[in-house]
C-alpha cells in the first residue's frame, strides 16, 4: 500500500558533488532492529563515496531493491528504473537467447549511487566487465563459500591456500567480506577473453586449492553432492550474467568490505559500532597500529580489539588505544582489549564519545600505503565484522 505524503518525512536534496539528489520519504525505516531509515543508507554509501564508486565504476550493475525496507520483499532489477535524471548513465546489454536487451545502471560518479539508493537499492551487484567491453571481463572473482556445517576456520585455511596459488601464479588477489559467512577474492585481469575461458581457468585454479586442502574444499557442483562441512569455490560466479555484492554493498545482513592478507599499517579510528557481533584483530609483525577515537555499545564482542605479533620484531613500533569507548558489551569468545608483543611500544587510554544512530566502522590497510577503507554494518549481521589473514 502506497505511503501517505510526509508520512515518512518530507523530501530531502542532497548536493552529491554538484549534482542534486531528491530523496524521498528519507525516515523510512530499512532496518528495522535498530530503526536506520532510507536517508541513513544514503548517508552511509556518501560516507564511502571513493569505495563504492571504484567498485561499480563503468560496470554494468544490477539493483537489488527493497521497496519496504530489508525486511520485505526484495526486487531483483536489471534495467534502469523510470525517472532517472539525465545525467544518470547506462550500459546496453544483449541477451541471445531471449532476444532481449537490458539498459542498466553504469555508475560513473557518487549522485549514480545516490540516486539509486533513492529508488529504494540496497545491494549493488555489478558485472565483472566494463562498458567499453562487456564481454570481456577485467576481473576474475574468486567466490570461497562455505558449506552449512563448515567452521569458519576452513574459510580461512581456504583463503590462505588461495593467496599461495595466486603468489605462485605471480596473480594479485584482493580479499573481501562477503557480506555472508564466506570470503571474496578479486583477481585483475587483461580484458583479453571471453566469459568462458575465464570460467575455465577458475575452476582450474580451484580444483588446484581443492587439491591441496582436500578434507577442507570442494568444487562438486551439484549441493546435494557436496560434503556439508566443505568450503565450496564457486567458480560459476564468473560466468556471463552472474553477479556478487560488491564491496561496500550494504547487504540486507552485512557489508563486504576489503582487508589484507597481511597488514603494513593498521587503523580503526572515529567508528561507531552499535549492537552487532563485533571481532576486530588489528596486527602484524613491522606494523604501526592506530586503535582511536572508537564506540562499541551495546555489543557481542567475540576476538581481539588489538593483537600485534609476538616478539621483539615488534619493539619501537607506533601503536596506540586511546580515546575509546566501550559500553555495555558482553564478552563472546574473547577479551575486549587483549595486548600482546612489544608492550613498550603501546600506549593505551580509554575516552568517551558519543553514538550516532547509525553504524560505521573502518579499517586500513595496503602493503605500502595508509588507505583508509569504510563500512557500515546495519541490519542483522551473522558472523564478524573484520577479519585479517596473515
Amino acid at each position: 500500500m502506497a505511503s501517505r505524503k510526509g508520512e515518512f518525512g518530507e523530501p530531502v536534496v542532497l548536493d552529491v558533488e554538484g549534482f542534486d539528489v531528491r530523496v524521498s520519504s528519507p525516515q523510512r525505516v530499512y532496518f528495522a532492529a535498530r530503526g536506520e531509515t532510507k536517508l541513513d543508507l544514503v548517508n552511509y554509501y556518501l560516507s564511502v563515496g571513493d569505495g563504492i564508486v571504484r567498485a561499480l565504476r563503468e560496470r554494468p550493475c544490477m539493483l537489488h531493491r527493497f521497496p519496504g525496507g530489508v525486511s520485505g520483499p526484495k526486487v531483483h532489477q536489471k534495467r534502469l528504473p523510470r525517472g532517472a535524471p539525465p545525467w544518470v548513465e547506462t550500459v546496453r546489454l544483449h541477451f541471445p537467447r531471449y532476444g532481449l536487451h537490458a539498459d542498466e545502471l553504469c555508475v560513473t560518479r557518487l549522485a549514480d549511487v545516490a540516486w539509486a539508493v533513492q529508488m529504494s537499492t540496497v545491494e549493488f551487484h555489478p558485472w565483472n566487465s566494463r562498458r567499453a567491453d562487456t564481454e570481456k571481463p577485467d576481473e576474475w572473482r574468486i567466490d570461497l563459500d562455505p558449506m552449512p556445517d563448515a567452521p569458519f576456520s576452513r574459510v580461512r585455511r581456504a583463503a590462505q591456500v588461495t593467496h599461495e596459488v595466486l603468489d605462485e601464479l605471480g596473480a594479485v588477489g584482493w580479499p573481501k567480506t562477503s557480506g555472508g559467512s564466506g570470503l571474496h577474492v578479486y583477481v585483475r585481469i587483461a580484458p583479453d577473453h571471453g566469459f568462458a575461458d575465464v570460467r575455465r581457468a577458475a575452476l582450474a585454479f580451484a580444483r588446484e586449492v581443492e587439491r591441496r586442502l582436500p578434507d577442507d574444499v570442494t568444487t562438486t557442483w551439484w549441493r546435494k553432492d557436496r560434503d556439508p562441512g566443505a568450503v565450496f569455490i564457486d567458480y560459476n560466479q564468473n560466468a556471463r550474467d552472474h553477479t556478487i555484492a560488491a564491496a561496500y554493498s550494504v547487504r540486507g545482513n552485512d557489508i563486504g568490505i576489503f582487508f589484507c592478507w597481511g597488514v603494513k599499517y593498521g587503523l580503526a579510528e572515529n567508528n561507531q559500532i552499535d549492537g552487532n557481533r563485533v571481532g576486530i584483530s588489528i596486527g602484524h609483525r613491522d606494523t604501526d597500529n592506530l586503535i582511536t577515537g572508537n564506540t562499541i555499545r551495546d555489543s557481542r564482542l567475540n576476538g581481539v580489539l588489538f593483537r600485534p605479533e609476538r616478539g621483539p620484531d615488534f619493539a619501537g613500533h607506533r601503536n596506540r588505544i586511546e580515546n575509546n569507548t566501550f559500553l555495555d558489551n558482553a564478552p563472546e569468545g574473547g577479551a575486549v582489549i587483549d595486548i600482546q608483543g612489544g608492550t613498550e611500544a603501546i600506549t593505551i587510554r580509554i575516552g568517551i564519545i558519543r553514538c550516532s544512530n547509525i553504524s560505521y566502522a573502518a579499517t586500513a590497510c595496503t602493503s605500502s600505503d595508509l588507505v583508509r577503507v569504510a563500512w557500515a554494518s546495519v541490519g542483522k549481521v551473522a558472523g564478524t565484522i573484520a577479519i585479517g589473514i596473515g
